[in-house]
C-alpha cells in the first residue's frame, strides 16, 4: 500500500507546499496542485510536478491550462461528461471545449503583450552579447 502526505505552509513573506512520498507510489493523484498560488510558487510545483511525473502516473485535476499542457493524454469535462480526450495538440486542433479554454486563458493572461515583453527582452539579451 502507499501513502502521500502534501503539507501546506502559507505565511504572509512565502507560500510553500511540499509533497513528501511515504514510498514511491506507481500512481499520484493530485487536484488542483497550484490553486491559490502565485506565479513563483506555481512554476516551483510546476518543475517539481515534472519531476515526480517520471516513470509513473500522475492524474491532474485542474483548470489551469499550464498544468496539463504537457500531459499525454487530457480529458476535457463539462458537467461531468467527457467533451474531449487527447493531446494539447489534438484537442487544440479540434476547435472545441478544450481550445474555447485555452483561448480564454491566453486572452486573460494578455498573451499578445507576454509575448512581445519577451521577445523584446531576448532581443535586449542579444544585443548585450554583441556588444
Amino acid at each position: 500500500m502507499y501513502y502521500s502526505t502534501i503539507l501546506f505552509s502559507k505565511s504572509t513573506s512565502s507560500q510553500k507546499i511540499r509533497w513528501i512520498p511515504k514510498k514511491n507510489p506507481p500512481i499520484i493523484f493530485l487536484d488542483e496542485p497550484t490553486a491559490s498560488l502565485d506565479a513563483i510558487a506555481t512554476e516551483q510545483i510546476k518543475l517539481s510536478l515534472d519531476a515526480i511525473k517520471k516513470d509513473r502516473t500522475v492524474i491532474i485535476i485542474s483548470h489551469s491550462i499550464s498544468q496539463i499542457i504537457d500531459a499525454d493524454h487530457v480529458i476535457v469535462l463539462e458537467k461531468g461528461s467527457v467533451m474531449e480526450q487527447g493531446t494539447h495538440e489534438h484537442l487544440y486542433g479540434n476547435k472545441g471545449t478544450y481550445f474555447d479554454i485555452f483561448n480564454a486563458m491566453a486572452n486573460s493572461l494578455n498573451i499578445e503583450k507576454i509575448a512581445k515583453t519577451l521577445d523584446d527582452d531576448a532581443l535586449d539579451e542579444s544585443i548585450e552579447i554583441k556588444t
